[in-house]
């Protein structure tokens, strides 16, 4: 069969003109405020349909709600990076403020992903996103006041994450977690920086050092050391102090377990300290 030569090129440009067109439409495409891996009432496992006000469900510019956890949750997942105590308290009808320092350099355009999680074995989350420059978000705790008076879900202790992506030197899109302050009304800012973690199984041991970045390589700023919580039970919050952070930086949290009838396993969080 013969080709002539335009009607290759005139394929060829065709072809790269749809590429392009594609990759335009996919990259503008909005990123969604919810979460859809979690699950709905009425099937095991798919985007969740609101059926209460209190379920999880966009308000507006962020999700908040009760939502039932995907059986194929994660084994593994970080439940707050902050700077403790919270100075939060049901109570309180005042919006609850969460700051974070803008890195530099950064894009004004890269987005920070926003979460709130019941840590007390809930079922209580927040999701949102804002661009990284803006450094402080506003969440109303309507929902979190209606939850607790109706006694459903009397959420004591909740965990803030905010992350953006970064592109590894392998090509891998990664979490790059910030460090945030956040409490309701003017109080004094906190300065315990903790990482809380929180995994599917029970554990029967847990260690963990902080590295930092220098130079593309690691320096150890803390070797491997136990937890000593003596018992890690499944789906708890376990709170890791991040002591010797002072130097604005990126940081590796190490984390190996150990789990009975399983393999030991190993975790890392990356920190970054502007």
């Amino acid at each position: 069969m013969h080709f002539s030569t335009s009607s290759v090129v005139l394929s060829l440009c065709t072809l790269m003109l749809y590429s392009l067109t594609g990759f335009a439409k996919e990259k503008n495409q909005p990123v969604p405020l919810c979460d859809d891996a979690l699950s709905c009432e009425k099937k095991q496992s798919c985007a969740q349909t609101p059926i209460t006000k209190l379920d999880y469900q966009q308000r507006g510019s962020f999700c908040e709600g009760v939502y039932l956890r995907n059986l194929a949750a994660s084994e593994f997942e970080v439940v707050g990076l902050a700077y403790y105590p919270l100075r939060y308290q049901v109570e309180n009808k005042e919006n609850l403020d969460i700051f974070w320092q803008q890195p530099q350099p950064s894009s004004a355009k890269t987005l920070l992903k926003i979460r709130a999680t019941a840590l007390d074995n809930k079922r209580y989350r927040m999701d949102t996103h804002l661009p990284l420059a803006k450094q402080m978000f506003s969440l109303p705790v309507k929902v979190l006041q209606a939850l607790h008076q109706k006694k459903v879900q009397h959420i004591s202790d909740i965990g803030i994450t905010t992350w953006f992506l970064r592109s590894s030197p392998r090509g891998l899109k990664e979490k790059v977690y910030l460090p945030v302050h956040a409490h309701q009304g003017k109080t004094q800012q906190a300065e315990n920086l903790t990482l809380k973690i929180r995994f599917n199984s029970e554990l029967t041991d847990l260690y963990y050092r902080i590295t930092q970045e220098n130079e593309r390589r690691w320096k150890v700023v803390q070797s491997y050391q136990p937890l000593q919580l003596g018992y890690y039970p499944a789906k708890n919050a376990f709170s890791i102090p991040l002591q010797g952070l002072n130097e604005a930086g990126l940081y590796r949290i190490d984390i190996r377990v150990k789990q009975e009838s399983r393999r030991p396993a190993a975790h890392r969080v990356l920190v970054l300290i502007p």
